[in-house]
This record gives C-alpha cells, sequence and structure tokens, in this order.
C-alpha cells in the first residue's frame, strides 16, 4: 500500500523491534532510538513535516467577579434606586426593573474581558497525586545526573508509585460520579461524552462578527428553504379539528400567582444565565428575597394583561458542532443552541403549570405522544411499542415499523395554525389566548460567540426554541395527527418530532402493507398543509 517503515533499529530490551514509525506521503525521519529507563521499550524520536497547523485553543470571554463583599455591595446599591411603584405597561415595568438590576451590577462589579486557553483538567488530581508526580521528577533528574542502576530502580519504584496512585483517584472519583448520579441519566451520559471524545459539542471556528452573521443567515435560510420548499395547500378535512374532540371547557384567563407558588416556580427553573440577563441567575436567586414583590408584579402583570414582555422575546444562539468528527469549517455541521432571559422563564414555568393542568384535566393532549410530558419518557415509549411488537411476534406474525423524521420541525411550526389550533381544538380563549398571541410574535434572535455577534434577526414562525412552553406548544400543533394516522387503523408512537408507525402482517396477507403506504401519503400531505417536512434521508424503515 505504499507505507513506509522507518524503524531499523531494536526498540525493546530483548532486541526486539516492537515500536514502528510507519507513514504514507509524509516527510518524516528517525533521529535517535533511546532508553529512558521507564518501560522495557525505548523511546523513538522522529520528526514530521506536516502543512497541518493546529490553532491554539484561546478565547476572549467578558465575566463579572464576584465575592461576597462585592454580592452585599450590589444588593446595597439597589435599594437606593427607586422600584417602579405606579401603575404601568408590562414592557415598562420589566425594563425598569431590568435596568435596575443592570446599573448596580456595573456599579460593584463591571464586567471585564478575560483571555482563556483551553487546558486539560484533571479533577481527581489531588494535592498528594502532585506530589508523587514531583517525587517522580526529582528522582528522573537524580538518575540522568548519576547514571546510577540503584537510581534507576528508584525512578522506576516512584514512576510505579504514582501511576498507581492516579489510577485509584481516577476510579475513585468517577465511582462517586456513578453513584451520586444514578437517577440523572442527562449527567451521566454528558460525563461519558468527556470521557471518550474530550472535544465533544466543542467549535473550533474562530469567533468574529462575520461568523456570527455567516451562522444566523444559513440557520434563517435553512427554515425559509423548507417552508419554501412546502407547496402551500389550503386546509382540507385532514387539518379541521372534528367538533367530538372539542373540549367542553376553555381555559379564558389565568390565575394570578401568590409568593408561594412564585417560590415554587423559582426552584424549578434551572439556574442557567443567558447573556441578555442583567445579573448572573444564581446572584438572582441568592438576593430573590428583596425582588419578589417586584417579580410578583411584573408575572401578574403579564398574566393579567395578556401580554409576554418583549424584552424576554429575544434569543441568543449559540451555533455548536453536532459532532466533533465533523467538519467544522461546514456550516450544516452546526445546530443552534439558543438561550433565553432568566426571567422569560420564571413567567414561561408559570403559565406552563396551569396550562398542564388544564390539558390533564380535559385529557386534550395525544395518547401516545411520550415528549415532554409528567410520567411519560422514552423509555415508557419504548416500553409501549417493544411491547406491541412480541404480541405481533406471539401471534406468528412480522412487524413492519416505520421510524418518521421531520427536518428542523421545532422552528418551521406556522404560527397563525398553532394559534388556530390552540382556540379551536385545545380550548384556549379570552386573555390566555391572547397571551400566546403575544408570547409567539416579534420574537427575535443573534448569533453569538464569545465576544463577538451578529445583528438582531426577526423570527417569523417556529416555536421558541430553549423555552419551556415551546415542546408544550408543539405537542398541541401535533395533535391532529393522531387522529390521521388512526383513520388507516396503523398502530403509532410519538416522541417530539419521532413518530413510529407499525402494523402486523402475516406472510400470506400484504394487505396491511398497503394500509400503511396510504398512511404515510395522508401524513406527508397533513405535514406539507401545517409547513412541516419529512426528512426522506432520515425516515427508516425495519422488519421484525
Amino acid at each position: 500500500m505504499d507505507f513506509q517503515q522507518h524503524v531499523t533499529q531494536p526498540t525493546h530490551n530483548r532486541g526486539h523491534t516492537l515500536d514502528l514509525v510507519i507513514t504514507y506521503g509524509l516527510s518524516t525521519g528517525v533521529s535517535s532510538v533511546v532508553d529512558l529507563a521507564i518501560s522495557d521499550h525505548y523511546c523513538v524520536f522522529f520528526n514530521v513535516t506536516s502543512q497541518i497547523q493546529q490553532e491554539a485553543s484561546v478565547r476572549t470571554v467578558r465575566k463579572r467577579y464576584l465575592t461576597p463583599e462585592v454580592a452585599a455591595s450590589f444588593i446595597d446599591v439597589f435599594k437606593q434606586t427607586p422600584a417602579q411603584i405606579l401603575p404601568a405597561p408590562c414592557d415598562f415595568i420589566v425594563d425598569h426593573f431590568n435596568n435596575r438590576l443592570q446599573s448596580s451590577i456595573d456599579a460593584v462589579a463591571p464586567l471585564k474581558a478575560k483571555t482563556i486557553r483551553a487546558t486539560p483538567k484533571m479533577p481527581w488530581k489531588t494535592d498528594d497525586i502532585k506530589g508523587l508526580k514531583q517525587n517522580c521528577r526529582r528522582a528522573e533528574r537524580k538518575y540522568r545526573k548519576t547514571n546510577l542502576i540503584i537510581h534507576k530502580d528508584i525512578l522506576k519504584q516512584q514512576i510505579k508509585i504514582y501511576n498507581n496512585s492516579v489510577k485509584r483517584a481516577r476510579t475513585s472519583y468517577f465511582s462517586k460520579i456513578i453513584s451520586e448520579n444514578k437517577n440523572n441519566p442527562k449527567f451521566l451520559f454528558k460525563t461519558i461524552d468527556i470521557l471518550i471524545n474530550k472535544d465533544f459539542n466543542k467549535s473550533s471556528m474562530p469567533s468574529s462578527n462575520a461568523a456570527c452573521e455567516d451562522f444566523a443567515d444559513h440557520f434563517m435560510g435553512k427554515i425559509n428553504a423548507i417552508r419554501s420548499n412546502i407547496s402551500s395547500m389550503q386546509y382540507t378535512d385532514l387539518n379541521r379539528p372534528l367538533a367530538l374532540f372539542l373540549p367542553e371547557e376553555t381555559l379564558g384567563s389565568f390565575v394570578l400567582v401568590d409568593a408561594e407558588m412564585l417560590g415554587r416556580v423559582l426552584s424549578q427553573v434551572n439556574t442557567t444565565t443567558c447573556l441578555l440577563d442583567p445579573i448572573p441567575t444564581s446572584l438572582f436567586k441568592t438576593f430573590y428575597g428583596f425582588f419578589e414583590s417586584e417579580l410578583l408584579n411584573i408575572v401578574n402583570c403579564s398574566l393579567q394583561t395578556g401580554v409576554f414582555p418583549s424584552a424576554c422575546k429575544t434569543a441568543v444562539v449559540r451555533p455548536l458542532l453536532k459532532k466533533s468528527q465533523l467538519d467544522p469549517k461546514n456550516l450544516d455541521n452546526y445546530r443552534p443552541v439558543s438561550n433565553l432571559p432568566f426571567l422569560s422563564k420564571i413567567i414561561e414555568k408559570s403559565v406552563a403549570t396551569q396550562l398542564h393542568e388544564f390539558l390533564n384535566a380535559q385529557k386534550i393532549l395525544e395518547k401516545y405522544q411520550s415528549g415532554f410530558r409528567t410520567n411519560h419518557s422514552t423509555e415508557t415509549a419504548l416500553l409501549k411499542i417493544v411491547n406491541d411488537l412480541r404480541l405481533n411476534y406471539d401471534s406468528q406474525k412480522l412487524s413492519v415499523l416505520v421510524l418518521l423524521d421531520l427536518s428542523a420541525a421545532f422552528d418551521t411550526v406556522d404560527h397563525q395554525i398553532l394559534l388556530d389550533r390552540l382556540s379551536s381544538l385545545v380550548g384556549l380563549s379570552g386573555n390566555v389566548l391572547k397571551w400566546f398571541y403575544s408570547y409567539l410574535t416579534d420574537r427575535h434572535f443573534y448569533v453569538s460567540m464569545d465576544t463577538c455577534s451578529s445583528r438582531i434577526h426577526e423570527i417569523s414562525c417556529g416555536v421558541p426554541q430553549g423555552s419551556i412552553l415551546g415542546p408544550i406548544l408543539f405537542n398541541l400543533y401535533m395533535l391532529p395527527l393522531g387522529d390521521v394516522i388512526r383513520r388507516h387503523g396503523v398502530d403509532f408512537h410519538s416522541y417530539a418530532d419521532d413518530t413510529q408507525l407499525y402494523i402486523a402482517v402475516s406472510p400470506d396477507d400484504l394487505e396491511p402493507v398497503n394500509t400503511l403506504l396510504n398512511c404515510i401519503l395522508d401524513i406527508k400531505l397533513w405535514m406539507a398543509e401545517n409547513f412541516l417536512q419529512l426528512n426522506q434521508d432520515k425516515t427508516e424503515l425495519l422488519i421484525i
């Protein structure tokens, strides 16, 4: 295969050549083979001339330096600024509250630029481990100086002690992580990604304003292309909800939030900070008692007036590489990850709690939809489908399973269709429907990479990514799909935008296959009418 092997002398203390340097198309030369006394194998030194230039992983970020003293000073400054007491529009109240927080934190802890170098950190490397490493270095220097056999043996012994200690410390560290997070699979899988792929989801694309703008144009262009490729069709019977499924009761107004309910909401929202947050979320939660009355006023003003604050409608999008082995220069290999202000999530959670209570009481949600629902998960979806497949097998029938996949489904949701569905199929009305109209319209985003960013772009479709209400709204948007499938008598189960269709087939009766094909054609038509696009490259079929 035209490879070249460059080592021509023994590399083992028994006289064997075991350690090789094999290349193809590279300028390579072995300079020496040396016994470093750290193994029974020798060290092979060689030079390689390559055109590949590795960029240093250096980032510039802006951060605040918060200490207990700074936090105490912040709250003193905040208490000196007057709050908005008089009745005012929701947007004015929110802007005034955010400006007070922003000016107070800027006075005591202004943003400062900091250069970060990506250096690997080993959390199990304790002070004792570092001391053993120093012992190895001292023993190595002693052996280099004297070249005595006894000092060589001491070096080997120190290296053995160090390696065994590192192994024990590392094993203990990860054993503790597994035992403490055995009920948190998300954290465990994240740990696995760090172990086997340290560059997972890290972009090596240099940050610049131009790169951010390119990402923003790419993400918007992808959505616009999908929507333009879908034929705009008139509503048909497939799209019109049946009167049989109209809810008996409607939700026309929200219940105002009290201090106890707001406290529960705050404890349930993740402590993540967005670039648009006036202060870090951890600091916000620490001093929540000082903000409680104002926060209650903001949340209840939004629920009472049916207005979602404009300051909460902008998302910060960060492009993350889908897989580390993908080409970082290809924008198709990135997914947009959205971050929303913390205040947005507090208001959304207050609404989501009441919306869930209404949906569950009226039994509106699709029975076979397992995504983003209490007591439903990928596990319950898997149990249901596998059980049905086993029943087919017990009946001596084959199972034909079709796994449908959609392209950017959350981003192509049509707002007008969604609002019509919330009104006619779900039963939202009055102030509640007005609030959701305000929530969906006039939304924006911009792409951010370190200290660089794109201009602000308008969003005309889709449910907000990274939001609390987005997944719920998507499930409601997909409600009629279950009826479309049931008309054909095909079994199905969904998880968010992934839908599995499956039928039982006798070896001598292929009619169910025709039924399945007709069902898929109707699904494709319904999706086109709802600005959803089947991803044929990722749609799969299994015969079991």
